[in-house]
């Protein structure tokens, strides 16, 4: 059977919404903020949001239902003479509903706490989905730090706190009609009056959750500070140079004087929310008290019988109660729904950046790529990294990038890639335009290998085979792989051979030397299995026979592919067909190793200066 056809998606949201957040929005806008958290929590799970809401209603109607049952034990014990016999059965309906009142209560808690978990397992799918399906150079923004920063923390808590605070709407919703119609009963005027209790509380609602809104969006960037500084002084990456240069002592002086900067912000802000959140409930509560004094006189005038008043007086402490749970059920609510827009607007917006691509579809037959006048611009770069290259690359040619650092070469493999899209200018793909719903496609015909590849802490045989993680099952391949990178008889010799975890941070698990993780990371790119090979800096870590033996095979290894090939060591590419010279982001020259000797030009002189230590030229 089919799902039901779900709730309309939200309206696209403008380019200010994303970039530029509101910090606020206006109290009437409240229920379709509301109605946006609660279509999130629906849709991670239904069912159980259903179940949690009806028992907390339960709960609800049984409180209200006990005004009844103390009102009938009250009129027995002044109005009517009072025997065992005469009280017993008002006594034990109380009594039962009291009971079941606290078992569904206790129930709906447990269940809240599953809903919760299962909202966070939704929405950290989402915040996952969106991260992963921006495009790179998202990553070099800091605005998309900053947004990524807040989704991640606020997709993670805030819906647990939807799903307590829309529960406990309900519940005091229906409370407060059960209690309204026990108070109606008795005196119907005094449940407006109760109800004007509400007011002042529903405009401290608008206050509370803007300044808490406001205040989370003015510390966002010092937030991921104090995160950078943290990893920096409790992770691996970082700990040989924290101990070696001894900087425990300053980075935890940073931290603390960010932590001081925010814990005296929030000072500023807790006392503003609590002015405001003290005022509103005091004279809320004075409604109340006012509301109560009047059934005092009421009583004491014979306008009222004494079970009457207990009743009503029972109600409109319940009511009263109920009203204040209400409001802070929707000032949590408001709160929450302020920063779930802002997570939700990332998330759209990634998905709205997906549309119209697919990334595991069939990419035309790679027959060379083509840069034509290609330039390339970092979000906060002054200058373009990339400035009119013009490129061709043919199936089956070693080409090789060089040139001194920040020339350009990183950004330039990352543009073949299909990583980064020019700022200007077209990349050809067997003669046709690249599109940028092609190039997650395109990805899958390329393999690259970067300089600061990445170490799995999973087992061998996922780190080389997620180089085709599609094609994981394959043993046979991966060990193929293996062979190729010059691993098979280290892997072998591991108690739990391909199977053997990888990397010291999980029980179990055996780390390697760089030049090992290096070789890793190159059986990943011969598993992949790619027409299009990039290479950057693919020997940083080996030792120089491993590395001469390498590009001694280059072609072998790759026989019949594209390889770009990054290097800093102009003798590891004399063999590559063409070397391409490049300085501040253009191409310089290009062309094989002796013409380019002979030209005389910089690649020449880079080469003999990086020789002459070798050639008894060089002094220091």
């Amino acid at each position: 059977m089919s799902a039901p056809p779900g709730p309309p998606e939200p309206a696209a949201l403008t380019f200010d919404e994303i970039t530029r957040p509101r910090t606020t929005w206006p109290i009437r806008e409240f229920p379709r903020l509301v109605i946006d958290a609660a279509r999130l929590v629906d849709q991670a799970a239904r069912r159980d949001l259903r179940i949690t809401l009806g028992l907390s209603a339960v709960a609800s109607v049984l409180m209200a239902a006990q005004l009844f049952a103390a009102q009938r034990v009250l009129r027995g014990l002044v109005e009517e003479e009072p025997t065992v016999g005469r009280l017993v059965g008002p006594v034990v309906i109380l009594v039962v509903l009291f009971t079941a009142g606290s078992v569904a209560a206790a129930v709906a808690g447990e269940r809240q706490r599953l809903l919760g978990e299962l909202v966070s397992r939704h929405t950290q799918g989402l915040v996952a989905d969106a991260a992963a399906g921006a495009e790179l150079i998202a990553y070099e923004s800091p605005s998309f730090h900053n947004r990524l920063q807040r989704t991640l923390v606020h997709l993670s808590g805030r819906p647990v706190q939807v799903t307590s605070a829309f529960a406990a709407m309900v519940g005091s919703i229906t409370t407060m009609a059960g209690t309204a119609v026990a108070l109606a009963a008795v005196a119907p005027f005094l449940v407006l009056l109760v109800v004007a209790a509400i007011v002042p509380l529903f405009v401290a609602v608008k206050v509370l959750g803007r300044l808490a809104f406001g205040f989370d969006l003015a510390q966002t960037e010092a937030d991921r500070r104090r995160s950078y500084l943290v990893m920096l002084l409790v992770h691996k990456q970082g700990s040989k140079e924290l101990r070696s240069f001894q900087l425990e002592r300053e980075l935890r002086g940073r931290l603390d004087a960010l932590w001081a900067q925010r814990i005296a912000r929030l000072r500023t802000l807790v006392r503003r929310r609590t002015i405001a959140g003290a005022a509103a409930r005091a004279i809320s509560g004075s409604i109340v008290g006012g509301v109560l004094l009047l059934l005092v006189w009421m009583v004491s005038t014979d306008r009222l019988t004494v079970p009457q008043a207990g009743v009503a007086a029972g109600a409109v402490v319940l009511l009263g109660r109920g009203l204040q749970n209400l409001t802070s059920s929707i000032s949590t609510l408001y709160e929450c729904a302020l920063f779930l827009r802002d997570a939700q607007a990332f998330v759209q917006e990634a998905a709205v950046a997906r549309a119209g691509s697919d990334p595991l579809g069939t990419p035309p037959a790679f027959g060379g790529i083509e840069l034509v006048d290609v330039s390339f611009r970092y979000p906060t770069g002054q200058e373009p990294a990339l400035d009119g290259v013009n490129l061709v690359i043919r199936p089956g040619e070693v080409i090789a990038l060089v040139g001194e650092n920040g020339s350009g070469k990183t950004t330039l493999a990352k543009v073949l890639a299909q990583l980064f899209e020019p700022s200007a200018g077209e990349v050809l793909w067997g003669g046709q335009a690249v599109t940028a719903e092609q190039r997650p496609a395109l990805r899958s015909n390329i393999a690259v290998l970067f300089q600061d590849f990445e170490r799995y802490l999973f087992s061998a045989a996922d780190n080389i085979g997620f180089g085709r993680a599609e094609a994981l099952a394959d043993a046979d391949r991966i060990r193929d792989a293996a062979t190729r990178a010059g691993l098979a008889e280290l892997l072998d010799g591991f108690r739990d051979g391909y199977e053997t975890l990888l990397g010291p941070e999980f029980r179990g698990g055996t780390d390697l030397s760089g030049g090992q993780w290096q070789r890793l990371a190159l059986a990943r790119v011969f598993f992949r299995d790619a027409p299009l090979v990039i290479l950057d800096e693919p020997t940083s870590a080996l030792d120089p026979q491993a590395e001469r033996d390498l590009f001694d095979r280059l072609r072998e290894l790759w026989r019949g592919r594209a390889v770009v090939l990054i290097s800093h060591r102009f003798s590891t590419v004399t063999s590559a067909d063409r070397i391409v010279v490049m300085e501040r982001g253009r191409v310089l020259e290009q062309g094989s190793h002796a013409e380019l000797m002979e030209r005389g030009g910089r690649y020449r002189e880079l080469f003999t200066l990086q020789a002459a230590p070798y050639q008894g030229t060089w002094s220091p």
